[in-house]
């Protein structure tokens, strides 16, 4: 019984300094990653006043603007397929990288939340282009797309909401011991690398997130609905058409 006990213990404990081991090593891999501090060439970063935005643009350059808003794990290469065939229909796609995600730079304040989002993607218009545009969001990036169209009504021309994850504006955690020990640095870091930057898990997890899209145009009368404003009732959700699946 005793050797059953030991060899138990045995057992858990090499588990454990393997998940650990695991753990450090993702970990590691993620600090080269985001240690390397070049962007493609067919990025652009926008400075802002929380810190700089990165943007890709592609199609016409007299063409309508469609800015692009990604997701929870995502980057404007989520939009990749989507913005050369919007760019291909004569559309100025603006695929943009919300912080801390893509080659944004990260706020050291962490100000992450749906206002500061807002005026990320409101700064990158003012200096992307002098038309309003459609703003096209997915997942949990409608927040900061709804944020900017109800505080900016006049840059936005119409607003799009693909899956969106809108739920609670910006939420104030419940403070317990589990929440407040998640959020640690120590731990938030290493579990954050086994999933929502372990390059063997983003693929899976975006496709697990986007819906097989209608392969087709984006309907031009679609795009130029009258962009919301304050009334939240008046929010146009609707995705066919606008996203294909990579």
């Amino acid at each position: 019984m005793r050797r059953l006990l030991r060899r138990t213990i045995f057992a858990s404990g090499v588990l454990i300094l393997a998940f650990l081991i695991l753990l450090a090593s993702l970990r590691l891999l993620a600090w080269f990653r985001e240690s390397d501090a070049s962007i493609p060439p067919s990025t652009t970063l926008i400075e802002t006043s929380l810190g700089a935005v990165a943007i890709t643009i592609s199609g016409r350059a007299d063409g309508s603007p469609i800015l692009l808003v990604h997701g929870t794990a995502a980057w404007s290469g989520f939009w990749r397929d989507v913005a050369a065939h919007l760019s291909r229909q004569g559309w100025r796609v603006i695929a943009v990288d919300i912080p801390p995600f893509g080659y944004s730079a990260r706020d050291p304040a962490a100000r992450y939340d749906r206002v500061s989002q807002a005026a990320r993607l409101s700064e990158v218009l003012q200096a992307s282009t002098d038309q309003p545009a459609v703003v096209v969001s997915h997942s949990f990036g409608a927040g900061a797309a709804t944020e900017l169209t109800l505080r900016s009504p006049a840059q936005v021309r119409s607003l799009i909401l693909v899956d969106a994850a809108l739920g609670k504006l910006d939420p104030v955690g419940s403070g317990s011991l589990v929440e407040r020990t998640l959020s640690t640095a120590v731990i938030a870091q290493p579990l954050t690398s086994v999933t929502l930057t372990n390059p063997w898990a983003i693929g899976p997890l975006m496709r697990s997130m986007v819906a097989q899209g209608y392969d087709g145009p984006l309907d031009h009368d679609v795009a130029s609905a009258d962009a919301a404003t304050g009334d939240h009732g008046r929010l146009c959700n609707v995705a066919a058409g606008a996203v294909r699946r990579g």
